[in-house]
């Protein structure tokens, strides 16, 4: 799973479907009211996401949440359609509790309208995600390492022994956290997935996203105490 906790509200099902596209890197609005189309015209959009992985060529994906008890009507592929073409939208997605009605898939066939759940969305976006929030956390660890390749022997801790086991300390719980998380990727991320301190104290996981806050969240508390044994920021 790619968020915390599932969504059980049209609102929180905009906003997980908002979290994961920001997880990745995308700009994103969501719940925006009045939305400018192409003519004058404006519309509420519940999610728009544009990746700028290639500033050049952008793509603009507009979400439709429908946390229904019904199924989605035909109608409402047709209104989406010309939502998603007015508001410059490269792919459409509506993303619906319950599924759609009969003819809807008829609708969306051979557009770039997607009628999906919230678990095909997340399944589309998986790879991303979870390369981001890799990223994310190598390049939290790797900027504390960086430093200490370049600066931490030669100058921060001369002649102060204590300062410098405490470094090592924490250092070696630095090293302990990243072994693991490449172990979890080396095996694919089949869960559970484990933090484990040096001292063999273990968390185990088997939702993603806490996974990456809880390691994000422990590699930023290294990070600061680093930064106050060495009185500086590192960079």
């Amino acid at each position: 799973m790619l968020v915390e906790k599932e969504p059980s509200t049209w609102k929180e099902l905009q906003n997980c479907v908002g979290q994961v596209f920001r997880d990745i890197g995308f700009e994103v609005l969501v719940d925006e009211k009045d939305f400018q189309l192409r003519g004058g015209d404006t519309v509420n959009l519940d999610v728009w996401a544009k990746d700028i992985e290639l500033p050049t060529m952008p793509t603009i994906h507009i979400c439709e949440c429908k946390y229904w008890k019904e199924t989605v009507p035909k109608e409402k592929v047709h209104a989406f359609r010309t939502v998603v073409s007015d508001a410059g939208g490269s792919v459409g997605y509506i993303i619906s509790q319950k599924g759609f009605q009969e003819g809807a898939e008829q609708a969306a066939s051979q557009t770039n309208i997607n009628l999906i759940t919230w678990d095909d969305f997340q399944q589309i976006f998986e790879e991303k995600w979870v390369k981001s929030m890799y990223s994310q956390v190598k390049d939290k660890i790797d900027s504390i390492l960086n430093y200490i390749n370049s600066r931490y022997l030669s100058n921060d801790f001369k002649g102060e022994g204590e300062k410098y086991l405490k470094s090592i300390r924490i250092l070696g719980r630095l090293l302990s956290l990243q072994s693991t998380f490449i172990y979890d990727l080396i095996k694919e991320s089949k869960y559970p997935l484990k933090i484990v301190e040096p001292d063999g104290t273990t968390q185990e996981f088997t939702n993603r996203k806490k996974y990456f806050t809880e390691l994000l969240k422990i590699v930023e508390s290294i990070k600061q105490q680093f930064e106050g044994i060495v009185g500086r920021k590192i960079d």
